[in-house]
């Protein structure tokens, strides 16, 4: 499934066979958190995954100052900290772009990076979640 909301799902669930869906692909980063509205907690609850894609935005989220500023403050770069955010979200998988082999070891440290409660509460500041429904964006 590609880009699907609530709405979408539950529609797709009501169909015969929509119960096998395994997986919903969803533009998903810390600029672009609408699945966190409602789809997400969703999708959990009835075991369906999230694929991220786009998980570093569409690279301009790497050059942004803020995440610069908090991936420098970790020691980490920015790719890494955006893909970890990701990741670290339950249920959720990430399909990052690497567009040249040296790109692989920050998305690689992803997997290792902890992202503690106040790591977690200065990305929210900076890149808050939904507060209402919005239609989710596609690429």
């Amino acid at each position: 499934m590609s880009n699907f909301d609530v709405d979408d799902m539950e529609e797709l669930f009501a169909l015969p066979e929509g119960k096998r869906c395994a997986t919903n692909q969803v533009l998903y980063h810390l600029g672009e958190r609408a699945i966190e509205w409602q789809l997400l907690d969703w999708c959990r609850a009835r075991g369906v995954g999230v694929m991220a894609y786009s998980p570093l935005g569409q690279g301009d989220l790497l050059r942004d100052r803020k995440l610069v500023a908090i991936a420098d403050g970790l020691g980490v770069p920015a790719a890494t900290l955006a893909t970890a955010f990701v990741l670290a979200q339950e249920g959720v998988v990430a399909i990052p772009k690497a567009a040249r082999a040296e790109h692989l070891p920050a998305l690689r440290r992803a997997l290792d990076l902890v992202l503690d409660d106040a790591t977690r509460a200065v990305l929210d500041r900076a890149y808050p979640p939904p507060r209402r429904a919005k239609r989710l964006p596609v690429l």
